[in-house]
């Protein structure tokens, strides 16, 4: 879907319609995206996935350190976009792998997020 569209579309979504259908999406179709493409749903897959989801994004940054997962997503679409995203990674890391996650910006261009495994 072009940036555009999106942009559009999450400017004028409510709030809490767009946080509970992040948490929606995040417990629920992601686990079963997840499932589909990695017949398992384990820490790996879920980074796996989270690397599929967001490298559409030009400048997507995945980066490794011991045990902790540091990303960076420049996405330039709007502060609702963002919201949604953090939502929806904080609902999918509660309903897979249970682990600590923490952001450190979230802004109306980028999210940067970190998950310790």
């Amino acid at each position: 879907t072009p940036k555009d569209i999106l942009r559009n579309a999450f400017d004028i979504a409510d709030c809490k319609l767009l946080i509970d259908r992040a948490r929606k999406i995040g417990s629920n179709n992601a686990i079963e995206y997840i499932g589909l493409l990695y017949n398992e749903v384990n820490e790996d897959h879920v980074m796996q996935f989270l690397d599929m989801w967001f490298s559409r994004f030009q400048g997507y940054d995945h980066r490794i350190y011991g045990r902790t997962h540091a990303f960076s997503i420049p996405h330039y679409m709007n502060e609702n976009y963002s919201i949604f995203t953090k939502e929806f990674v904080t609902s999918l890391i509660d309903s897979t792998i249970r682990k600590p996650i923490s952001f450190s910006q979230i802004t109306s261009n980028i999210i940067i997020f970190k998950v310790d495994l």
